[in-house]
């Protein structure tokens, strides 16, 4: 006859195999809802908005009133960013309104150059000062992808606002495996959570009710996964507060942060999109690329 703390094991494990595999499905659903679901990326992807006129390195993005192209001057910067832990280059990308003089919109980020040739890339913040111009921080997204694709980057990190995560996971970032607790009973998952989230500011924002826990299973271990029980959290949250507004987009849900990442197939379908309508190869600036 089994040990009885085997069977206790084994019902443990049966139960948290099933909120794995529930983890998982909402996992697939959340992408299934948000991957590439922007129909603003689909529209600045087309001719009607690639700038075929002679000023030199401008863009197109969309004015939200209208409905017409908007033309936007890109202005690239390079300089070495220097810390006791690393020696990068900082890369700011801004876009101008040349007509009334003002920038609408800026993103930089970092990167680091190794011995053998190879480049990793680090986020840094992107604005945008201007909502009368949609498509504006997906330009900003475009150029950065595209930077790191000419360098053979493969992995884009990043940081999202609860309130932003709808938005990023369009332009093909998803949460990244982070902060695992091991549970070994079912019933301790309510606890680390509870545990694990007091501490965090994202409740100012979110109710716990919104947290369900994301469980995953590696080597027959299981663990909550703090990183993505945030993002689906903020995309739930996310989603009732757009039906409810009838706004596209979310100012005030910037309480802590999701971690994320374009990277593999995601990244892949990126490089499909940009073949047709790239911006950074018909700039005239010239890229520093050994640094």
């Amino acid at each position: 006859m089994p040990h009885i703390s085997k069977i206790i094991t084994k019902i443990a494990s049966s139960k948290l195999t099933k909120a794995a595999k529930k983890s998982a499905l909402r996992m697939e659903q959340y992408k299934d809802e948000n991957l590439f679901q922007s129909s603003m990326l689909r529209e600045l992807m087309t001719d009607r908005f690639e700038y075929k006129g002679s000023r030199l390195d401008t863009i197109l993005v969309k004015n939200r009133e209208t409905g017409h192209p908007v033309k936007l001057q890109v202005k690239v910067k390079q300089e070495p960013y220097l810390s006791p832990e690393r020696h990068m280059l900082r890369e700011l990308y801004e876009l101008v309104d040349t007509d009334a003089k003002c920038v609408v919109g800026e993103k930089d980020f970092y990167l680091k150059r190794f011995k053998d040739g190879t480049y990793k890339m680090f986020q840094g913040h992107m604005n945008n000062y201007n909502p009368d111009y949609a498509g504006v921080g997906i330009r900003l997204d475009q150029m950065q992808i595209e930077r790191a694709l000419s360098l053979g980057i493969d992995y884009i990190p990043r940081t999202s606002f609860p309130g932003a995560i709808i938005y990023h996971t369009k332009m093909g970032f998803l949460p990244v495996e982070k902060s695992l607790d091991e549970v070994k009973k079912f019933k301790q998952v309510k606890d680390f959570l509870e545990e694990d989230l007091k501490t965090l500011s994202i409740l100012d924002d979110i109710s716990f009710s919104y947290f369900k826990p994301f469980i995953t299973n590696k080597e027959d271990k299981f663990y909550i996964d703090l990183n993505k029980t945030k993002a689906l959290a903020s995309y739930a949250k996310s989603r009732d507060i757009l039906a409810k507004s009838g706004h596209h987009r979310i100012l005030n849900m910037n309480k802590d942060c999701v971690y994320m990442a374009l990277q593999g197939k995601e990244l892949e379908q990126w490089r499909e999109i940009l073949k047709s309508h790239p911006i950074l190869s018909k700039l005239s600036c010239v890229f520093n690329n050994i640094f």
